[in-house]
């Protein structure tokens, strides 16, 4: 009778460790989870950083970037394919954060975050005519994703901000 009570108590208690066990492997799941979305968020903020600074120091860019939103007609063969480059490096960009999240690293409001930004480039002209052409070698879900933020965005495309932007900056006074 003895020995079934003490069998009985260390059932119990070897229960309660594999219990224990289990909740400490899901706290460490957790902060697993936490550090690898800030670790995402740190180089995608880097990327984007490195993507700004090789723009803002590089004259032929800039000028190709404002070639394709104000006279994207005028873009010689060779500036159309640097101008869809860049533009689709920052579509790639979004693809690479939808993936993140279809696997479960970034909530829905991260990736709702992300998406925000696309139409800044893709709701110019130029972004909508070649979203138009490159849109079909991406997964439908991300394409149908992007088409809607595009079709329901208020904010305003980077060639109105930056016509905007410029024409206020030409009147100011020193």
């Amino acid at each position: 009778m003895k020995m079934e009570r003490i069998n009985a108590w260390l059932g119990l208690a070897g229960n309660v460790a594999i219990l224990l066990g289990l909740v400490a492997l899901a706290i460490e799941i957790n902060a697993n989870t936490k550090a690898l979305r800030v670790q995402i968020s740190e180089n995608s903020v880097a990327l984007a950083q490195e993507a700004n600074l090789a723009v803002a120091g590089n004259a032929d860019l800039q000028a190709l970037y404002a070639k394709a939103l104000f006279r994207p007609a005028e873009l010689t063969p060779a500036e159309l394919w640097g101008a869809a480059l860049y533009f689709e490096r920052t579509m790639l960009d979004d693809r690479r954060q939808f993936d993140l999240y279809k696997r479960g690293v970034l909530t829905e409001a991260e990736w709702q975050t992300e998406l925000s930004y696309t139409p800044y480039h893709w709701n110019t002209p130029f972004g909508q005519l070649l979203w138009s052409e490159l849109k079909g070698d991406y997964d439908p879900e991300f394409v149908a994703a992007v088409d809607n933020v595009l079709a329901e965005s208020e904010g305003e495309p980077n060639d109105e901000w930056l016509r905007r932007v410029h024409e206020r900056v030409a009147n100011l006074e020193f």
